[in-house]
C-alpha cells in the first residue's frame, strides 16, 4: 500500500531539497513499505503554489502527489498554482493540469473536483 504524505521534518525536507537541488518550503512524499518511491516539493509564494520538482515518472503516483499538494494548498485559501517549467510538460498536459502552451492552473479547484481517474 501506498501513503501520500506531507514533509514535516525539516531534517526530511534538507534532505529532499539537496537530492533535488532545490530549495522548496514545503513536500509530500509518496511512500511505500516505509520507503520514499517519489517526491513533490513545492512553495508558497503570495497566492500561488509553486511546484518546483516531482520525482515520478508514474503517472498515477505523479497524479497522486500533485493533487496532494493542490488540496493543501486549497486548504490555506489559495486557488492558482504554476509548475517550474523544468517538470515534465507532457506529462501535465497528459494529465489535464495545464494546457498545451502553459506551465500554470488558474483554478485548483476545477482540477480537484474534475478529475479524469475519478469520471464513472
Amino acid at each position: 500500500m501506498i501513503q501520500l504524505l506531507p514533509v514535516t521534518e525539516q531534517v526530511m525536507l534538507e534532505r529532499l531539497n539537496r537530492i533535488y537541488q532545490q530549495n522548496a518550503q514545503f513536500a509530500y512524499v509518496c511512500v511505500e513499505k516505509r520507503e520514499i518511491k517519489a517526491s513533490c516539493l513545492y512553495n508558497i509564494k503570495g497566492d500561488v503554489v509553486e511546484i518546483v520538482n516531482v520525482s515520478s515518472v508514474e503517472p498515477d503516483i505523479f497524479d497522486g502527489l500533485v493533487r496532494a499538494v493542490f488540496a493543501s494548498a486549497m486548504d490555506l485559501g489559495l486557488e492558482h498554482a504554476v509548475f517550474d517549467e523544468k517538470i515534465d510538460h507532457e506529462m501535465l498536459v497528459q494529465l489535464h493540469f495545464v494546457q498545451d502552451d502553459g506551465f500554470s492552473v488558474n483554478s485548483l479547484t476545477k482540477i480537484i473536483h474534475n478529475c479524469k481517474n475519478c469520471k464513472a
